[in-house]
């Protein structure tokens, strides 16, 4: 089957939506979230936030289109793209003026948190 969305990004549908001394969070969404078809995400994050260790089952594409992202330290403003192949562990701190980036992926995926071990803990068995 074919199919084709289009949608202007000011009329994407939000997913989540949060508005706090005047700075909207959240995503919006091109596509069906719900099924293994491909779909974007507009992402919308606050400054400072930080995300923790974690991976994805599938792959995914992140391009910045506003403000920045630090990861480690390399700093991807505007118009960086990364291309993060699915279980790959990585995390990112959002910049002083916050961020907005197209994250594209199949609608269905697994969010992996990275568990920590504390000092002196044996490996699980």
């Amino acid at each position: 089957m074919s199919k084709i969305s289009i949608t202007n990004v000011e009329e994407a549908p939000w997913l989540s939506k949060n508005v706090k001394d005047g700075l909207t969070t959240g995503a919006q969404i091109v596509g069906d979230a719900d099924s293994s078809d491909l779909c974007a995400f507009i992402m919308h994050l606050a400054p400072g936030y930080e995300t923790e260790l974690h991976s994805h089952s599938e792959d995914e594409v992140m391009y910045v289109l506003e403000g920045e992202i630090r990861m480690g330290r390399r700093v991807l403003g505007p118009e960086s793209i990364l291309v993060i192949h699915k279980d790959s562990q990585y995390k990112f701190t959002v910049g002083n003026e916050g961020v907005r980036f197209l994250n594209i992926r199949p609608g269905v995926t697994e969010y992996r948190p990275v568990e920590r071990k504390q000092k002196g803990e044996k490996p699980k068995q």
